[in-house]
């Protein structure tokens, strides 16, 4: 389904009549493509209730004990099925745009300091539309648009795939000094990524790229690290 369709249908039914929204006479053809979006989503719905105790087991529906904690970027294109299969229970996921753990800080806490999870991911995405509006002038963004594009740290004169990869590894560093207690305990990992949609960083469409953990960015000492030496298949940034 087209959710970026719908919800721009739904926007401009919205939009259109703001102070009538609800009551506005709308054209059958408006009215019905969005009972079209609406039945769509209630079907597939209905398909994931037959599978739910599959996916969902018992000791999930008790307590929650993810995997990880992982901030990702909310574009769309970004789906959390190319790193978990089942992502159900197993990920507490953050998302907003440019992928930033300093704009959710209260969820990512609740993630690492109530749920308890071993490690915590931040996955940036290539041509990211938010590190790109950072690098150009948003003055004319709302304020709400500007107050989270300002704590993206970019280098206007860099290009848009260093700016992603430094945007991952500036969300790994804030993180790792603020659970610094847990990752000198050993007890939390702070990973980063990037997720290439385009192949701009050469490994693939859709390909997971390892840049950082726990502040360690060199590519020849990441191939050392201990949870990586050995893994099959894996690309680290260089």
């Amino acid at each position: 389904m087209k959710i970026k369709t719908l919800l721009l249908a739904l926007t401009v039914t919205t939009l259109s009549f703001p102070a009538l929204a609800v009551t506005a006479k709308k054209s059958a053809a408006e009215i019905n493509y969005v009972r079209q979006e609406l039945q769509q989503i209630i079907d597939i719905n209905l398909k994931y209730q037959e599978r739910f105790h599959d996916l969902v087991s018992q000791e999930m529906l008790k307590k929650q004990t993810p995997d990880a904690t992982i901030v990702l970027c909310s574009d769309s294109r970004v789906d959390t099925n190319s790193i978990n299969e089942t992502p159900a229970g197993q990920l507490f996921s953050i998302r907003n745009i440019g992928n930033q753990v300093q704009t959710a800080y209260g969820s990512v806490e609740y993630g690492v300091n109530h749920l308890h999870t071993p490690m915590l991911i931040v996955v940036g995405h290539s041509e990211c539309g938010a590190v790109k509006a950072a690098m150009t002038d948003f003055s004319k963004e709302s304020l709400n648009i500007k107050r989270e594009l300002e704590t993206l740290d970019v280098n206007p004169k860099a290009t848009l795939n260093q700016n992603i990869v430094h945007n991952v590894n500036n969300q790994v560093k804030l993180a790792v000094a603020d659970f610094e207690d847990q990752v000198n305990s050993g007890n939390l990992l702070v990973i980063g990524m990037v997720y290439d949609i385009h192949n701009d960083f050469k490994f693939g469409s859709g390909k997971i790229i390892l840049v950082n953990i726990n502040n360690e960015t060199d590519p020849h000492a990441l191939a050392q690290n201990p949870y990586v030496k050995g893994l099959q298949h894996i690309a680290i940034y260089k």
